[in-house]
């Protein structure tokens, strides 16, 4: 296959976020000079200013924020591939054999230097993080764009996925990740899948497309409880998962140590650190408790504000000397005694609105939640939270009120409180370490 044929297939992919068909470019009407709607499919090409990444992302209802990037690079793909063949004739009238124009500063080339891991597991609506394990080993000849098309085997751009490099266990290595806003799951039945990578080395432009097997997973709804240890500093999640705790079951996120079958579970949450001043990347580790803290990120939009919570929140304080400009809030599990409050916010660029403290709540153990689901590959719908011995019920019934509006159902029959999760702990430990006495009394 020669060069011309492998950047249409290229083209092909990127165009097919549309809808659209560029062989077909010339068959359609001009474009209607309307206002692209989102959800909207275009009967007609859309013009060369929306056919960038921001144009992309509105037809797959996918968000990113990589336009600059990739702007450009479709920008000229596509202003390439309408580049007209003109033939020539001599004074016979019989046409002049000559080689059809190539991109040829557009090569799709052989991803030598490039290794990523054979195969990927997708679950709808469940991001991928560095948990995930999916690496890719470059070269140091390459100097990739840090944004990556997910390309699937009917040449269907449906997502994009991001380089992130990060220091861990003292190695440097580099993930390939992405938000599930990210990816369209849905409306490709197909058996190969690509990851196309960019570069431009001394104004050579380069794609590299590399296979990756991908299997589709719808996630489910399973029966299992989440627990959900809501401390006044520090917040910890987990379960116990049988092998039967779903009917599809990720092996790769049993071989990556995010589910361990017929075993307690517990969440692990990333906390990123610049150890050193000098240092390039950060330096992640995996923690088992995340702290009970919210900061407010963007708060232009009263209807949909943005917060920062536990290790993320707590590094936007560190970068900011500990004296934030924006609102943070630490140990909110207090509020749940006067939760009738509202907090006036605001955010580092000096935004302000006015909150219930009830909603900061709501959205920290709603991230809490999907740091669960996101490792455990599966949605949860029973969610169990320990409640203070005094305020047990008043508690149940405002955590109750919260997860039921977003399809949680939280255990209150069976709950247990504080005082009785500590003597559980307590036994559990003796039980462990093969140090109990059949008949002995605990105090918590």
């Amino acid at each position: 296959m020669d060069t011309h044929d492998e950047m249409s297939r290229l083209l092909r992919a990127i165009r097919g976020i549309y809808g659209g068909n560029p062989e077909n470019e010339s068959k359609k009407e001009a474009p209607k000079k309307e206002p692209v709607q989102p959800t909207t499919k275009r009967e007609d090409p859309p013009s060369i200013h929306t056919e960038t990444t921001e144009g992309v992302t509105k037809e797959m209802n996918v968000k990113t924020n990589y336009e600059s990037e990739w702007d450009t690079i479709v920008k000229t793909l596509i202003e390439a591939s309408r580049e007209e063949y003109h033939p020539q004739y001599d004074e016979e009238g019989n046409e002049i054999e000559r080689r059809k124009p190539l991109i040829t500063d557009y090569v799709l080339t052989e991803a030598t230097g490039l290794n990523i891991p054979s195969k990927m597991d997708l679950f709808t609506g469940l991001d991928i993080s560095e948990k995930d394990n999916l690496f890719i080993e470059i070269g140091d000849n390459h100097s990739l764009y840090r944004t990556v098309l997910f390309v699937n085997g009917e040449d269907n751009a449906i997502g994009f996925f991001d380089i992130k490099t990060c220091f861990e266990n003292g190695h440097a290595k580099n993930y390939l990740v992405s938000k599930s806003t990210n990816i369209c799951f849905t409306g490709h039945k197909s058996t190969k899948y690509f990851f196309v990578f960019y570069e431009e080395i001394r104004s050579k432009k380069a794609f590299y497309r590399i296979p990756i097997e991908v299997e589709f997973h719808n996630t489910e709804t399973v029966n299992t409880h989440l627990c959900i240890d809501f401390g006044t500093s520090n917040t910890t999640v987990g379960c116990f998962l049988d092998e039967r705790y779903a009917d599809s079951i990720s092996n790769l996120a049993i071989i990556n140590g995010n589910v361990i079958l017929n075993s307690e579970n517990v969440a692990r949450f990333i906390e990123r650190e610049r150890v050193q001043s000098t240092d390039k990347y950060d330096t992640i580790k995996y923690r088992n408790i995340v702290p009970t803290v919210v900061y407010v990120t963007d708060c232009s939009n009263p209807e949909q504000i943005e917060y920062a919570f536990g290790y993320d929140a707590t590094r936007r304080i560190k970068d900011d000397n500990y004296c934030p400009n924006a609102s943070c809030f630490m140990e909110i599990k207090r509020w749940t005694s006067n939760l009738d409050i509202n907090e006036d916010i605001q955010d580092a660029h000096g935004n302000k609105a006015t909150v219930s403290r009830r909603d900061i709540i709501a959205k920290y153990l709603l991230y809490v939640i999907r740091v669960a689901e996101n490792q455990f590959k599966c949605k949860f719908k029973n969610v169990h939270i320990s409640a203070p011995v005094k305020l047990k019920s008043k508690v149940l019934d405002f955590y109750d009120g919260i997860l039921a509006e977003h399809g949680y159902k939280l255990e209150k029959k069976h709950a247990i409180d504080e005082g009785i999760a500590v003597l559980y702990s307590i036994i559990n430990n003796q039980i462990m370490d093969n140090n109990y006495e059949n008949g002995k009394s605990e105090k918590a």
